[in-house]
């Protein structure tokens, strides 16, 4: 069946089925499709199907394009027009509700003297008590901007950390964490955690000489010039501290660390952190 003949026809299809009835149809194959070997004669039958069933489709969709819109279609466009309708109020009502709250957000709110000078008989602006301001952290009640701080309690500070930490004696220790935490009382707890977790070479060099190291002396003096200067809240110092070992073979060292050393918000100096472990 080919195109024009369809169109000759009186009676056009109205329903899906009897749109596919179409294209069920017999085909009266060319003769090429007849000669050859089995293989070629099937590949010639079913490209001549495929051109038959494109020619046909093509003409079903202009056939169909051209009928009246039915029942069916004509309310499934009015439900279609009505949804689109509702999604554009939604939206519309939306956007002026976050447009009102932005507005209303952004309305400053007036003064206690402007509730004061508001005249008789005008209705009084409501005002929404005001977030509190964040506050700054603040230095101790004891310092003040212009006040130095207290050298001297700081170097205490890092000279009996210092003396602690390096004065060990593993076979007491028994780990790295024994002088960690014996010296804990003059460090921060972020410092304490760190060394728990990381032990010092020079721990296992004197287990391995087996070595007891005592702290003679320490030396404290302020630190060089590539690190920040003094102010009231954070100072940095030198440490040299002359170590005998007795072990395998006495000798003596000498170990500088470098401390900073900061007040808490109780006033209490505190090692933070050390340069040189």
């Amino acid at each position: 069946m080919t195109k024009n003949d369809d169109k000759g026809q009186d009676h056009k299809p109205s329903s899906a089925q009897e749109w596919r009835d179409l294209l069920k149809a017999r085909y009266d194959y060319p003769d090429e499709a007849k000669d050859g070997t089995l293989r070629q004669r099937r590949r010639a039958r079913k490209a001549y199907r495929r051109r038959d069933r494109e020619r046909r489709q093509e003409w079903i969709r202009e056939e169909r394009q051209k009928e009246p819109v039915t029942a069916g279609g004509a309310l499934l466009l009015v439900a279609l027009l009505l949804l689109v309708g509702l999604g554009v109020k939604w939206w519309s009502g939306s956007s002026s509700d976050t447009s009102a709250s932005a507005e209303a957000s952004a309305r400053p709110s007036p003064s206690p003297s402007a509730l004061q000078s508001a005249p008789p008989g005008m209705p009084m602006p409501s005002m929404a008590p005001a977030a509190p301001k964040p506050s700054s952290p603040s230095p101790p009640a004891s310092l003040s901007e212009n006040s130095s701080p207290d050298v001297r309690q700081a170097e205490s500070v890092v000279d009996q950390w210092v003396r602690q930490y390096l004065t060990r004696n593993p076979p007491v220790d028994e780990t790295h964490e024994g002088p960690v935490r014996r010296a804990a009382p003059w460090a921060s707890a972020a410092l304490t955690d760190n060394l728990l977790h990381h032990t010092d070479p020079a721990w296992d060099i004197l287990v391995s000489r087996g070595g007891i190291a005592t702290v003679t002396d320490v030396k404290i003096t302020p630190a060089g010039g590539d690190l920040p200067p003094d102010n009231p809240l954070r100072v940095w110092r030198n440490a040299a501290a002359e170590i005998k070992v007795h072990g395998y073979t006495d000798y003596t060292e000498t170990r500088t660390l470098r401390t900073e050393v900061m007040l808490s918000g109780e006033g209490k100096w505190q090692i933070t952190r050390v340069l040189g472990l």
